[in-house]
């Protein structure tokens, strides 16, 4: 009788072992069966489809050779395959673009991460589940699934291992028919959409090399082209002071329930000194704010690269062989960059001298360790520490003129969260028509522009008072993209074809007695591209250009603003070719 009790006892660990086995490779299963239904849902052909799961089978039969557990392969490929998929939806909810495969070493820089978690606190809880569930399963995996026993096992993981990556190393860049799943897409339309995700993440890997950009042969070279003559050049150096503002457009543009009473701020309308004001059109939302800095300082789109594009400040700017700063600095001129984070944030230190910034200025809270930065560091703040700046320069017995370049931070999202430096949740019912969470959003938003519109009032009424002559220019680097929910809001048609989730705004301002270039633009155009901004702010500084940026001036003029939007697709042609092959504006 105890016998017989012993031995049943003896085998309760084994069946529970048993069970546990069971219900383990049901979950694989299971995950797999779902990463297949995503792979038949969301890449759009056959050819699409076949190439995702050759990888996986590739993929699953690498980790088999390492591990010699065929469903432990299976579940861990199944659950990769999975986050990536999620991992590009977020990304193109947020910033209506595609992850690929370099994004990965931009989530792992500290201060992505760091503003992530800051920003997004169920961003962190996601993280630690989703890490908790991978934990959980190769350590169950590891020790319910035995490895397989083989006679070699040395030569049957290494044969396994050589065959999985020879065939990646063959498959992932599409051999014959799958070409078309790896191929370039070339229209923005559709290279910047929620399809072929997990195709698009892997094929990445084959176009994150810089390549010349593909246009239609012009019929006429560029210097034959009938082109206005650009404006009279002044013997005077005004300092320039351009701010990127942050996550800011204007809602009543864009937005059919705001009204000008409820969501304009002369900030964006112009003020009485504003030489040039108006939407602007950029090719970024929701974030990816170093792209919108590389199209003005750079003057040309990232867009034109490609998927390279995409990280045009590492792909791109080494190449690349004018720039706004680099010319003013021919012209005499001081280059400073003031920055809301700490200076190796974001690449800025190994970036902005790229550009031809001497300095790189991280406000003196940051560096003291006061402000962590972001939204606890004020527009006014950052705005008093550049007066701080231009009064050291005017101290200077030698002093040159200034351009300096200031980024602000305090617009950044998430909205209606009352982080510190924030407002704090308002849920008065300012705009009925819409759910509950995108007005407290839009009550936020309305706020934190509010004090920039203020604060830039305030710093262009103390720039006037030192009587020197002086070009104050600030734009909207990208709209917000409040968490996902303007996505679907409807928008108003904007002029020129400009798509309306990429408008934002631009406002140049003059005073100290700068005299008139004699180029009339505060209405001269419906749309500017931010790539032609650059030339726009010397134009109205009367400054003389180099060839790069006299052709950007003309271009702006012959294309009413627009870039790719250009309805003149002959002119747009011939300056391509000519800054591309005639002036080498970028190395390839």
């Amino acid at each position: 009788m105890v016998t017989d009790r012993a031995a049943v006892d003896s085998l309760r660990p084994s069946r529970t072992k048993a069970i546990l086995s069971a219900l383990l490779l049901v979950a694989q299963l299971l995950c797999a069966g779902w990463m297949a239904y995503l792979v038949q849902r969301d890449e759009s052909g056959l050819l699409q489809q076949t190439y995702v799961f050759l990888i996986f089978g590739l993929l699953a039969l690498l980790v088999y050779g390492v591990t010699r557990r065929p469903a432990f392969s299976l579940g861990l490929v199944s659950l990769f395959i999975v986050a990536i998929h999620a991992l590009s939806l977020a990304k193109f909810e947020y910033l209506r673009a595609p992850m690929l495969i370099e994004d990965v070493s931009l989530l792992l820089r500290p201060e992505i991460s760091d503003l992530l978690l800051q920003g997004y606190p169920q961003l962190s809880w996601i993280f630690v589940g989703g890490l908790a569930v991978f934990t959980a399963y190769c350590i169950a995996a590891v020790r319910l699934e035995p490895p397989r026993p083989a006679r070699n096992r040395a030569w049957t993981s290494a044969g396994a291992i050589a065959v999985a990556l020879a065939g990646l190393v063959v498959v992932v860049p599409g051999p014959g028919p799958l070409s078309v799943a790896t191929a370039e897409d070339a229209d923005p339309s559709t290279a910047n959409s929620d399809w072929d995700v997990i195709s698009r993440f892997f094929a990445s890997s084959m176009h994150m090399g810089l390549k010349r950009p593909v246009f239609a042969a012009p019929i006429s070279p560029w210097l034959a082209t009938g082109v206005a003559a650009s404006p009279a050049v002044s013997a005077r150096r005004p300092d320039i002071v351009v701010v990127l503002e942050e996550s800011t457009f204007n809602p009543q543009r864009i937005l059919p329930f705001c009204t000008p009473d409820l969501c304009e701020k002369p900030l964006l309308t112009g003020m009485p000194n504003s030489a040039a004001v108006g939407p602007l059109r950029v090719h970024v939302v929701g974030g990816l704010t170093w792209l919108s800095e590389f199209a003005l300082l750079a003057g040309m789109p990232h867009s034109l690269f490609g998927q390279a594009g995409q990280f045009a400040p590492s792909k791109v700017l080494p190449r690349v062989k004018y720039t706004l700063p680099r010319w003013l600095k021919m012209l005499g001129y001081r280059t400073v960059v003031v920055y809301p984070v700490e200076k190796h944030a974001y690449g800025g230190a190994v970036s902005y001298p790229l550009y031809g910034f001497d300095q790189v200025l991280p406000h003196p809270l940051i560096t003291s360790g006061h402000r962590q930065g972001y939204w606890d560091l004020s527009d006014r703040e950052m705005l008093a520490y550049v007066r701080q700046v231009i009064a050291e320069e005017d101290a200077k017995p030698d002093r040159a003129p200034l351009f300096i370049f200031m980024l602000t931070l305090q617009q950044h999202g998430p909205h209606a969260a009352a982080l510190n430096g924030q407002p704090p949740r308002d849920d008065r019912p300012t705009f009925p028509t819409i759910e509950r969470e995108l007005n407290a959003k839009l009550n936020d938003y309305l706020t934190r522009l509010a004090w920039s519109s203020d604060a830039m009032r305030d710093f262009d009424a103390a720039m006037a008072r030192r009587g020197q002559p002086y070009v104050l220019a600030h734009f909207g680097d990208h709209q917000p993209s409040f968490e996902g929910l303007l996505r679907g809001v409807p928008k108003r048609p904007q002029p020129q074809r400009a798509p309306a989730d990429f408008v934002t705004y631009f406002n140049i301002q003059t005073g100290g007695g700068l005299p008139r270039s004699g180029y009339r633009v505060s209405a001269a155009y419906r749309m500017l591209d931010v790539a032609l901004l650059g030339g726009l702010i010397l134009d109205i500084a009367g400054l003389p250009k180099d060839p790069y940026f006299a052709a950007n001036v003309r271009l702006r003029e012959r294309c009413e603003g627009l870039f790719t939007e250009c309805a003149d697709t002959e002119t747009l042609s011939a300056y391509q070719q000519y800054i591309f092959d005639e002036l080498s504006a970028v190395a390839f």
